[in-house]
């Protein structure tokens, strides 16, 4: 019964259509996701019949969230981090500030003097994109600015920190660069 359905409904566990779907790289799991109002839901099923293996639904309460703290200007871009330091919020939009978790409370910051248009952290780095052109990477526990690389002119947009410490810029140009 080669190319038959295993089913009639493909994911019946979702709720609605799937949204997100991923192999894994054995391909012998399937991970599907759906939404549908205050509820999303994760099924991760055995690829060889297609069997519901797990599945987790979560609820978003009705309540409202929760203002953990409030500082005098906007942030700008922002990422989490837990290094030797502790937990905390690093951000910036013109300079680089480290706020510890959930308090808020600046630890550090340093000026940048140019806008920062995304930041990514990896093994203790914090990499910031900046408009003029230029990677700044800092030390997240003290500050420190172990780095700033001119970048070429082709309109830097993004950033991501790999996990084997890979830095990717993404460009205007349609452009990605690794360093």
């Amino acid at each position: 019964m080669t190319g038959a359905p295993l089913h009639d409904e493909p994911f019946p566990e979702l709720l609605g259509n799937p949204t997100q779907v991923a192999v894994s790289a054995d391909e012998r799991w399937i991970a599907v996701s759906s939404v549908a109002h205050l509820r999303s839901r994760v099924a991760v099923y055995r690829a060889a019949d297609l069997s519901c293996a797990h599945l987790l639904t979560f609820t978003m309460d009705a309540a409202p969230e929760t203002v953990l703290f409030t500082v005098d200007a906007p942030l700008g871009r922002a990422v989490y981090v837990a290094d030797a330091a502790g937990p905390a919020l690093l951000h910036g939009e013109t300079e680089l500030v480290r706020r510890a978790f959930p308090a808020g409370d600046v630890l550090w910051s340093r000026p940048l003097h140019t806008e920062v248009l995304d930041l990514d952290a990896h093994a203790g780095v914090v990499h910031a994109l900046c408009a003029d052109d230029t990677l700044v990477s800092v030390d997240t526990t003290d500050g420190t600015v172990l780095g700033r690389r001119p970048l070429p002119p082709y309109g830097p947009l993004s950033l991501h920190a790999a996990p084997d410490g890979t830095v990717i810029v993404g460009t205007s140009a349609g452009q990605i660069l690794r360093y």
